[in-house]
């Protein structure tokens, strides 16, 4: 099936690494899901405004072109009776596509819609490797989610826009309460995503302490001098 590319597809592929046009350029001319490319390279005061707005978190998005001239990522999204969907159930049919073609014309691509932290549907880019330059940093460092506007980061968790129940994190000031109240921020119970809020330990730790000290006022000065004793006299012998 042959889907052509609109003009605005043109203008978003413009300043974007020839590997991965080539890409977009074989999915035009293969890919049985037709689909628009709604974003591809960024300037640096688009992604400053971006997370001014929330909708980013980091000046390294592979989205603003890199030390060679290129963006080295592209939102591509697949239409559904000629509109863009922001179905995830879509996204998952349309992925397989994606990597195929790249697969057929020698291209290493990631999905955004793999990240654990920050599941990404539109997003694709190459690899952070030493011939597709990073924009800043060292190789490996964090990639940037999308960073665009749109509804797949404004569901509510575990609704079927974002079933994983993921959401990006928070900017600004309220990035010290998600990092409190989200789960598994500590690593404990199965890593990121897992375990109990941090807050729950907190707390958790807050009253231990004050029954440790209730405890201590309980029984008494006397009681409290020999337990002490006991104690550091099982630790001097």
């Amino acid at each position: 099936m042959t889907f052509s590319p609109a003009i605005s597809d043109e203008h978003q592929l413009a300043h974007v690494h020839p590997d991965l046009v080539k890409v977009v350029r074989a999915l035009f001319a293969t890919s049985p899901m037709p689909f628009r490319v709604l974003e591809g390279a960024r300037t640096k005061e688009q992604q400053r405004k971006n997370i001014e707005a929330g909708v980013s978190w980091t000046m390294n998005s592979r989205h603003i072109p890199g030390r060679n001239g290129y963006a080295h990522a592209v939102d591509l999204a697949p239409l559904v009776n000629g509109d863009i969907t922001w179905d995830w159930a879509v996204y998952r049919r349309f992925a397989p596509i994606v990597r195929a073609t790249a697969a057929s014309v020698g291209v290493p691509l990631e999905w955004g819609g793999d990240w654990r932290k920050t599941p990404d549907a539109p997003h694709w880019q190459l690899p952070r490797l030493p011939n597709y330059a990073a924009t800043s940093g060292a190789l490996g460092a964090p990639d940037d989610w999308c960073g665009a506007a749109h509804p797949m980061f404004d569901s509510d968790a575990g609704s079927p826009e974002n079933p994983d129940g993921l959401q990006p994190p928070a900017t600004g000031p309220g990035k010290w309460a998600t990092a409190l109240f989200s789960g598994g921020g500590i690593g404990l119970f199965g890593g990121y995503g897992y375990g109990l809020p941090p807050i729950v330990f907190l707390a958790v730790a807050g009253l231990a302490a004050l029954a440790v000290v209730a405890f201590f006022i309980a029984i008494g000065n006397e009681r409290r001098e020999r337990l002490w004793d006991g104690m550091v006299g099982g630790l001097t012998k």
